[in-house]
């Protein structure tokens, strides 16, 4: 049994924890180590309080203990409240001036933030675009608008718990991290900063069935209510939907989701409810829903509930289908009762583990944005033929490894007519993948339209279970396979994969029992580089693959995506710093950007991004070539005050002349000289490369 004595610190103990796993606060009395993990928890509202008036909250997880269900939870904001991840923003509406929604692309609302009566809440949207504003009570009910569309502060009447904003002049993005939208406290509009995910500080001991206010705390928190998601996604069949009538996951459709069996036993009487359709119904809606019995028999069920279904006498379990093109499954909640005033919005919880502060986190003035760790994985998914199941990962590197464990209902598994695809990036430009068959493993890369690459034979005999890992290193990605009847391992230097990893079944049904994403060795680098086409790491006439491959220097990541603009860079930039701390980033756009404006606006926020990380900007120049004048983006940069790299005078006279056989074919790209040259540049002027 380990110690679980707590020993008392204060918040001003602690300046940075540097340690890599993180450092465990919560201590906890008692025969038992009861220790609950909130470091997965998406924030959605709160109400703000000082040190020690916070609230007791109802955890209520059939898993857990008796002793451990309830507890206090404090937090920290960043300046900027608006969460550009918060599953509750609404897009495509605005706040009408009687409170209704109206329908209109360029908006979105906002999700709940809080407010107090007399606090002064403004808006700081650099493009414009207002909109009506209403506050809500600890209820849920509208208590005060905003006088027109074009105030930008607002003061929180009596009784008032949290507004919500509508924000216009968003349809053109596609990634709300890359708008720099602001919501903050005061009557100013101060300087953007880049929001801070909140942090559940720790908990400290157990009281009989109560949980001790923390003492690692600063002067100020926002405290927060708490209901659990029963919802566990990673117990789930994608593309297949329950049959109201008797229970059964019969009927196939490819945009349903359908959850595992959940246990509802100890909440019998009171109000399930789920966020299945939360623009249209956002009280709640349930698509498909069944009870059964301790013994997984059927009792009933219903279609098409509004609101909360109340739990009735004799069931154990509930069934759930979902919309997952509607709802995706990271962001569906099945929970007791509603979400109320000052609630938190968490990931399923399992069982209770222990409460850690993520490295580099903490300092006395705020908390800085967690970052995901890896490996990513997705677990025990039912997959029907032709369904897919795969993680969301908007990148681009070259430095990564996958693994899988495929189960099979029927044998033989995989024959003719049936097969398995894993991979990265399954529709995405510049996606690869492996199709496995009953006697071959078939390379394939997606530009455009899916082009085989090459194709080996794996003399293998697959059963009812196959293990497969993949193994990328720029250019050399190596493939080994495990059934019950051998191994099989293969290289090739023909795969690219991009984007998404996934898992696919083609005319047969797989459960997935594992698959699992890594690429911290990457993302470990202090120096990242978001390219485009330009920014290749698998080939020598890429600056960055001639650095790898000619020249032996891997001390930065690449992420890049050919053809890609300023916008579509921001979101590959958004995910690697939502995966790693680099100290530098260099940020590779410009070359497929013909509108300077929307390339300046879009630089303008990458710089604001990667210095809100606490990284520092590197720009580029970029060459031009005969079809591409960027003299105008060349000239920002070198008067920018940033530092940069001059690619540009790299391989050209800095007018659309190139040196000679520096310049590909193609008019756009370099050649192999041209990549090397480009490469020496970035070691001149960024000599940090070398390390």
């Amino acid at each position: 049994m380990a110690d679980n004595k707590y020993q008392p610190k204060k918040f001003s103990d602690f300046t940075k924890v540097t340690d890599p796993e993180g450092c465990t606060f919560a201590g906890f009395n008692g025969s038992e180590d009861i220790q609950i993990d909130f470091s997965d928890m998406t924030p959605l509202f709160g109400v703000t309080g000082e040190t020690g008036n916070s609230t007791t909250l109802a955890i209520n997880q059939q898993s857990w203990t008796a002793n451990a269900n309830k507890s206090n939870i404090v937090t920290i904001r960043s300046k900027n409240l608006f969460n550009p991840l918060d599953p509750d923003i609404i897009r495509g509406y605005r706040y009408g001036a009687s409170g209704q929604l109206i329908k209109d692309s360029n908006y979105l609302i906002t999700g709940k933030i809080p407010i107090s009566e007399g606090q002064k809440q403004t808006r700081n949207w650099g493009i414009g675009g207002g909109g009506i504003t209403w506050q809500f009570d600890s209820e849920g009910n509208r208590i005060a608008g905003s006088a027109s569309s074009v105030v930008n502060t607002i003061t929180g009447v009596s009784n008032s718990v949290y507004c919500r904003w509508s924000i216009g002049n968003v349809s053109i993005y596609d990634d709300l991290n890359s708008l720099n939208i602001q919501i903050e406290s005061g009557e100013l509009a101060t300087d953007f900063e880049t929001y801070y995910q909140i942090r559940e500080e720790a908990i400290n001991s157990v009281d009989g069935n109560k949980i001790k206010n923390t003492t690692v705390t600063p002067q100020k928190t926002t405290f927060f209510d708490l209901v659990v998601n029963l919802f566990n996604k990673n117990d789930v069949t994608v593309g297949k939907y329950l049959n109201y009538t008797n229970g059964s996951l019969s009927r196939i459709n490819a945009d349903y989701t359908t959850t595992g069996y959940i246990d509802i036993e100890s909440f019998i009487g009171e109000d399930l409810y789920a966020n299945g359709h939360p623009i249209e119904y956002p009280l709640g809606f349930f698509r498909f829903l069944c009870f059964y019995d301790d013994a997984n028999v059927f009792v009933s069920g219903f279609e098409n509930i509004y609101g909360g279904k109340t739990i009735p006498t004799g069931v154990k379990y509930v069934r759930i289908s979902f919309n997952h093109v509607v709802i995706p499954a990271n962001n569906y909640m099945v929970m007791i009762n509603k979400l109320s005033s000052g609630t938190i919005k968490n990931k399923y919880i399992p069982e209770i583990t222990s409460v850690n502060i993520a490295r580099n986190a903490v300092t006395n003035n705020h908390i800085a944005m967690p970052v995901t760790e890896m490996p990513l994985a997705v677990k025990n998914v039912s997959l029907a033929a032709d369904a897919v199941s795969e993680i969301a990962l908007p990148m681009g590197n070259h430095l990564w490894s996958m693994s899988a464990l495929l189960t099979f209902s029927v044998s033989p598994s995989i024959d003719s007519a049936s097969e398995v695809e894993i991979g990265k990036g399954r529709t995405t430009y510049q996606g690869g993948y492996i199709r496995i068959n009953n006697d071959k493993v078939r390379v394939y890369n997606y530009l455009n339209t899916e082009i085989l690459q090459e194709e080996v034979s794996h003399g293998l005999t697959i059963g009812t279970r196959l293990m497969v890992t993949i193994n990328q290193k720029y250019n050399e990605t190596v493939v080994r396979m495990v059934t019950e009847s051998g191994k099989f391992t293969f290289t090739t230097t023909k795969l690219i994969g991009n984007y998404n990893p996934f898992v696919k079944a083609i005319g047969n049904e797989i459960i997935v029992n594992s698959l699992n994403f890594d690429s911290t060795d990457d993302l470990s680098k202090n120096i990242l580089f978001i390219g485009d086409s330009y920014g290749g790491g698998q080939t020598v006439n890429r600056w960055p693959g001639c650095a790898y491959l000619n020249m032996n220097i891997r001390s930065f990541m690449t992420s890049n995506m050919s053809g890609g603009t300023a916008s579509v860079l921001n979101e590959l930039l958004t995910t690697a710093l939502n995966y790693g701390y680099p100290k530098y980033v260099i940020w590779g756009s410009g070359m497929n950007d013909n509108s300077y404006s929307t390339w300046l606006s879009e630089t303008t926020k990458a710089i604001n991004l990667i210095r809100g990380k606490g990284a520092e900007p590197i720009l580029i120049t970029i060459p031009s070539v005969p079809t591409r004048d960027r003299s105008q983006i060349n000239t920002y940069v070198r008067t920018s005050g940033i530092r940069y790299i001059d690619m540009s005078l790299a391989v050209s006279d800095d007018n659309g002349n190139w040196f000679a056989g520096m310049l590909d074919s193609d008019g756009v790209h370099p050649t192999e000289l041209g990549a090397f040259a480009l490469a020496m540049r970035a070691l001149t002027d960024f000599p940090e490369l070398l390390k």
